[in-house]
């Protein structure tokens, strides 16, 4: 009777106050998102819908954070196989995916390079992904200029009509030109990898004085070296 009524109620009254309290910790939560400058987004992971949008990934991406139904997730990548890219990484993490640099589309279309972290999670009752991404064009093109500068240099040194190595400090040569291997082969025939190139020198004295010269003042200018013959 009267007892196991009350115990409903109760019971009826319990679940609904923890409903109410879950509902204000994501309140909260939204609210903090909301004000990150970082932008932040949950999709779907069945389904190419945004669950949610913070304003600045809406501000980058370019939808309309009250209607998210309408937005396609496939139209964040430049590459719509990339999104299949970061699931099957988020599934090798075991939920988790992290440094993965892929390239996305602004709301007007212009493509830029991102860096993307994600978690699988459920978001209202959904199996969903939270990801924040941020923008590394600048970084990617400074990173692009300087492989197009290390690659003109090379080339330069690769055609220079004199010997150009970068020597280790275990007299190894790490770098070398086709004129330097050219002089090198003079003394052995060995890899120029292989080679202890403190052994060319005729004068050990004069070697151990540029090496000490070399470590202490970075630079040596118009010596003459005494090579074996």
């Amino acid at each position: 009777g009267n007892g196991n009524a009350t115990l409903s109620v109760r019971d009826l009254s319990h679940r609904t106050a923890q409903r109410e309290e879950q509902h204000q910790r994501d309140a909260a939560q939204r609210e903090v998102v909301s004000a990150l400058p970082v932008p932040v987004i949950i999709s779907s992971r069945v389904r190419n819908r945004l669950l949610y949008g913070n304003p600045a990934a809406a501000e980058l991406f370019g939808f309309n954070a009250d209607n998210l139904e309408a937005f396609d997730t496939r139209q964040l990548y430049l590459d719509a196989q990339d999104r299949k890219t970061l699931i099957k990484a988020i599934k090798a993490g075991g939920g988790k995916a992290t440094g993965l640099e892929l390239r996305f589309k602004r709301g007007d279309g212009t493509p830029f390079w991102g860096l993307i972290a994600s978690t699988h999670l459920t978001y209202q009752g959904e199996e969903a992904v939270i990801s924040t991404i941020s923008v590394i064009e600048e970084r990617k093109q400074l990173e692009e200029r300087m492989a197009q500068s290390e690659a003109l240099l090379r080339e330069i040194l690769e055609s220079a009509p004199v010997a150009v190595a970068i020597i280790g400090r275990s007299g190894r040569p790490r770098f070398w030109n086709a004129e330097f291997a050219r002089q090198l082969s003079v003394f052995t025939k060995d890899d120029p990898r292989t080679v202890d190139t403190r052994l060319c020198y005729r004068d050990a004295e004069q070697r151990d004085r540029i090496s000490e010269e070399l470590r202490t003042k970075g630079s040596i200018r118009h010596e003459e070296i005494a090579e074996i013959g």
